[in-house]
């Protein structure tokens, strides 16, 4: 099983169907109760580590910066993600563009 947040989803419903299931005891039912909050905490680590991630590679790539600059623990975070957080626009090239009177 891949670690992704795909399978994370199928295991949570995974573990609600296991609950609603209508076949189960009352002891049954407690013991999927359980094991449910379990994988829920569990997911919920997951999750705040991904969001964790995602914000230190937006930071990285929004400064640039060069791995020895960055804190051990985020080691294995992508240094310029393309898709998240494209290099700073040069506003000085921007304005320079801009003819105000082109738009009387």
């Amino acid at each position: 099983m891949a670690n992704n947040l795909d399978n994370l989803n199928d295991i949570l419903f995974q573990s609600l169907r296991k609950v609603m299931d209508d076949k189960l005891n009352k002891d049954e039912i407690q013991i999927e109760i359980e094991r449910t909050r379990a994988v829920a905490g569990t997911a919920e680590k997951i999750i705040n580590a991904g969001q964790l991630a995602l914000k230190a590679a937006v930071v990285i790539a929004a400064q640039d910066a060069s791995p020895e600059q960055m804190p051990e623990l985020l080691e294995s975070i992508p240094q310029r993600p393309q898709k998240l957080a494209p290099k700073k626009p040069n506003y000085k090239t921007i304005t320079a563009e801009f003819d105000e009177n082109e738009y009387e």
